[in-house]
């Protein structure tokens, strides 16, 4: 039975691919106006020339990643992705939603905030980490 339980133990945290702080998680894009307003979770207001521009490096996390990995508002983290636009330091400003449009539940994901004429994107390989 120990050799059961630690047997599914192993196999849980090789499936959620925690490495030290280093976490996969699935990526998404949002902009603003696209059913988040334009203003964070933060209170910081979107300035959508700069967002334009790259000067603006902000993303959202699902509420896990806040409740059972401790990262908080204002936290700074470190993205890979095979992605290059994604990779670099971003500041954590804002939320997701508990559920996405189809009502399923949000875990384990990253939603960078992009303007709508940045290209688009959909990925399961990026890995974050605080800084």
């Amino acid at each position: 039975m120990m050799k059961y339980i630690l047997s599914l133990i192993l196999t849980l945290f090789i499936t959620f691919s925690v490495c030290g702080n280093t976490y996969k998680v699935k990526a998404t894009f949002y902009w603003p106006g696209h059913g988040c307003g334009w203003v964070t979770a933060s209170g910081d207001r979107i300035d959508n020339s700069k967002l334009k521009n790259n000067l603006i490096r902000w993303v959202a996390l699902s509420e896990d990643m806040f409740r059972l990995y401790g990262f908080k508002i204002g936290d700074i983290i470190v993205v890979e992705s095979e992605f290059s636009e994604l990779c670099g330091e971003w500041i954590v400003k804002d939320k997701m939603g508990k559920t996405n449009k189809k009502g399923e539940k949000q875990s384990r994901r990253i939603d960078f905030l992009r303007h709508r004429s940045h290209k688009k994107f959909d990925t399961h390989n990026v890995k974050i980490r605080k800084k």
